[in-house]
């Protein structure tokens, strides 16, 4: 799909949109990193005051082994982290991993990263494999024939926890979670502090404000003994020097004294921070707020200084006073909130002023605009703010931003093309669309049309027509011309990839009776214009700079879309068949790639002139065509651009009877898109595998291979993929004389390819009664 800008969206074609794969960014700071030969020595930071968990570590460390997983399980605020991080601390007590876990420890802190691609990248790196493309393959070769212990903090916000825990090998693991369900085997329950500990960490943090030891009893008891709460109170009292027991008669007057012993583990949290933010600067007050915009990752003080238009030094009071009263904690030249609850607060219960909001929206939309410049490096760099980004979009819903957040929208939108995944798409084109029916109706038509796009790339045909026709409609409320020859063509390939050819032609030809349309009049305006500018003085170059500009903005917008119209009339023509004009519209439709310099255009276009060569039996033809593609994909970082010309060759190298050649190229390629969750190429690079293996007389390992696409391609509820691998099953177990088998594979094939109305369903029927 290629993107045109403004409300001009361009054609789907009858492929999917070339994107790039994903770089992975982890935020997880450690005590020396890397022991002195070289083991990973991921060590969290040990907690300042760490006191009356002497039972609890006496039970936990036994638990925590060799192929052993340990879970520490409790609410939030309960210690769990600390707990583990001692821990961590007695076991890895010296410069070099001990004897039972030789190979190193590695952290990974789910409250940064929620999804678990992020900790296989961790573990990768650890141990000096590179996690691309695939983090998950990565992540499974480093720790094969290691013995390491894998610490996973947060675990209750692991998008597939089980997942990681099938790699761990000989590995150990150690978790923490507020749900009990994620432990697999040992699992410990953290409690309450003691009343003797929970006073004894309240005067190490309270210090001699706490001397009083019946208002410190009080008070512990009234928070429940919590940790979190206990550090909060004592915070509070050593930085306002307030005696402890001026803090309980005011404690008293809360509801918590009325509260059960685990109602207040769950409210003491907030009445306590909202005491301590009654003592900081209102200033601090703002920042904290603006925190709350963020994601719960680490960030750098310049990007709150840019929502208030400030310095970063002038922020350093407020800053400070965060820190203090313990709300955020300090790690280099970043900052974070000190606990999830602290962040959760700062969302919920402050209200940030809309001008701040908006002025962070605007300093993102410059940052995605000036990194995506920088291609592949810009692209990590983003990706590593992708959570902040899709946070400020949700802030500026929250707070009627609609002018930053459409505009951030925008901006961020191609970037997701080109880099995203499909979740951040749509998450991004409904904030986009809630924006644009908010405020800006004339967008509207370009939101609905991206979501067509979306719906497209993952096969959803019905919706993508839906919202394809809705924004055609607006784009004739509009009289915009150049959108609707746009939209009506987007039509038409999603009718040719449904297989309706006559419907899709029907399409082509409108769409293309416009673009002639449009051709005749930029013609007659560029004569009229040109004229006009002939008569503009030396003092005009304003004007005649934005003249030319306009001019050419015109001529790329009119060839960007029409090259996509010209690749569906190809594919068309050579339905007929009509090879001549197949041939010629997909090499002009090159020609204007190239006239304009659209490289994801142009390898577009190569892709598509090898699989047409390829169908012509011009083998070596085809895989230049996928070569120079391929390198163009490359070149720009687009990632799944790359997996379908690989894909592409593999197809080319298996004509040619290179199988080997072509199984590598699969391989390739599947490795890609597991690491761009791509799970429609998943099906078919299995697939192709599948054939490969097939092809080369391997059928236990083509069997292997379209079981494996089976199963995604029922989880993902894409039933042509699901009819495609049973109908191929039906083959190979064919292969194998097991007909038994080859008749209920293709019998169940055959009940698909007949509900969704498939072509392919008579070559089965025939299939089915030759094996009769």
């Amino acid at each position: 799909m290629n993107e045109i800008n403004a409300r001009n969206v361009g054609v789907v074609g009858d492929q999917a949109h070339i994107e790039g794969g994903q770089h992975f960014h982890t935020h997880n700071h450690f005590t020396q990193a890397v022991s002195p030969t070289g083991k990973p020595m991921h060590r969290p930071p040990r907690a300042e005051h760490f006191m009356g968990r002497d039972a609890e570590l006496k039970e936990l460390l036994p638990a925590i082994g060799p192929c052993q997983v340990a879970t520490l399980c409790g609410p939030a605020g309960m210690g769990k982290s600390a707990l583990a991080a001692e821990a961590i601390w007695r076991i890895f007590d010296g410069e070099e991993p001990p004897a039972q876990f030789p190979d190193g420890l590695v952290f990974h802190n789910f409250y940064d990263q929620s999804k678990v691609d992020y900790a296989f990248e961790v573990i990768a790196r650890a141990f000096g494999v590179d996690p691309h493309p695939n983090p998950f393959e990565a992540a499974k070769n480093a720790l094969s024939n290691r013995r390491a212990l894998i610490v996973l903090d947060g675990a209750e916000d692991a998008d597939d926890l089980s997942k990681l825990l099938d790699i761990r090998n000989q590995c150990g693991v150690f978790i923490t979670s507020r749900r009990r369900q994620d432990a697999l085997s040992h699992r410990q329950d953290v409690k309450p502090l003691k009343a003797d500990h929970a006073v004894e960490l309240l005067r190490a943090w309270g210090k001699k404000h706490c001397s009083d030891e019946k208002s410190a009893k009080a008070l512990c008891k009234l928070v429940g003994y919590l940790p979190l709460a206990v550090r909060l109170v004592g915070r509070y009292l050593d930085q306002t020097e307030e005696p402890s027991s001026v803090y309980l008669t005011w404690l008293k007057q809360t509801p918590l004294d009325a509260l059960n012993q685990g109602d207040r583990c769950d409210e003491s949290i907030p009445i306590l921070m909202e005491r301590s933010l009654e003592q900081v600067s209102d200033q601090a007050h703002q920042v904290l707020s603006i925190v709350g915009v963020l994601a719960m990752s680490p960030f750098d003080r310049n990007i709150v200084a840019a929502a208030f238009n400030q310095t970063t030094d002038s922020l350093r009071r407020p800053f400070n006073e965060l820190v203090n009263f313990g709300f955020l904690i300090r790690s280099e030249n970043q900052y974070e909130t000190s606990h999830a609850l602290v962040h959760t607060y700062a969302n919920s219960k402050l209200v940030p002023a809309s001008e701040h909001v908006d002025a962070l929206a605007f300093y993102y939309t410059q940052y995605v605009n000036d990194q995506r410049k920088l291609e592949a490096k810009g692209f990590k760099s983003l990706h590593s703010q992708r959570q902040h980004v899709m946070a400020v979009m949700s802030a500026c819903s929250a707070c009627q931003c609609q002018e930053a957040g459409n505009m951030l929208a925008f901006e961020y939108m191609d970037y997701l093309y080109l880099q995203g995944s499909s979740v951040d798409k749509f998450k991004c084109i409904q904030m986009g669309l809630r924006f644009a029916h908010d405020k800006y109706q004339d967008s509207v038509g370009t939101w609905l049309s991206r979501l067509g796009i979306a719906y497209y790339e993952i096969k959803g045909y019905e919706l993508a027509i839906k919202y394809f026709q809705k924004s055609l409609v607006i784009a004739r409320d509009y009289h915009d011309r150049k959108f609707e020859a746009a939209t009506i063509s987007n039509i038409g390939s999603v009718y040719h990839a449904k297989g309706d050819v006559d419907a899709a032609y029907a399409c082509f030809q409108e769409s293309l009776a416009i673009y002639r349309e449009l051709e005749q009049i930029y013609v007659i305006q560029k004569i009229v214009d040109d004229s006009d500018s002939s008569d503009w003085s030396l003092k005009d170059n304003d004007k005649r700079n934005e003249h030319d500009t306009f001019q050419i903005n015109m001529k790329m917008d009119y060839r960007m879309g029409k090259a996509c119209l010209y690749e569906g009339l190809a594919a068309i023509y050579e339905a007929k068949p009509d090879m001549g004009n197949a041939s010629y519209y997909l090499r002009q439709a090159l020609r204007f790639d190239r006239e304009i310099g659209d490289l994801r255009g142009e390898a577009s276009r190569l892709g598509k002139l090898g699989l047409f060569n390829l169908r012509q039996g011009d083998i070596i033809g085809a895989i230049d065509d996928f070569d120079h593609a391929l390198s163009i994909c490359h070149q720009l970082g687009y990632r799944k651009g790359e997996a379908e010309m690989l894909v592409n060759l593999g197809r080319a190298y298996m004509n040619k009877g290179d199988v080997d050649l072509a199984i590598n190229q699969f391989q390739l390629a599947f490795e890609i898109v597991c690491g761009i969750e791509d799970y429609y190429m998943e099906v078919n690079c299995l697939c192709n595998l599948g054939l490969a293996y097939g092809n080369k007389g391997d059928d236990m390992s083509a069997v292997y291979h379209f079981q494996r696409a089976l199963k995604i391609a029922r989880e993902i509820g894409y039933r042509e993929g699901e009819a495609n691998q049973l109908a191929n099953l039906g083959v190979a177990y064919c292969r194998q004389k097991k007909l038994d088998l080859a008749r209920e594979f293709s019998q169940k094939a055959l009940e698909i390819f007949e509900a969704i109305q498939s072509s392919t369903a008579q070559e089965v029927r025939q299939w089915l009664e030759d094996l009769q």
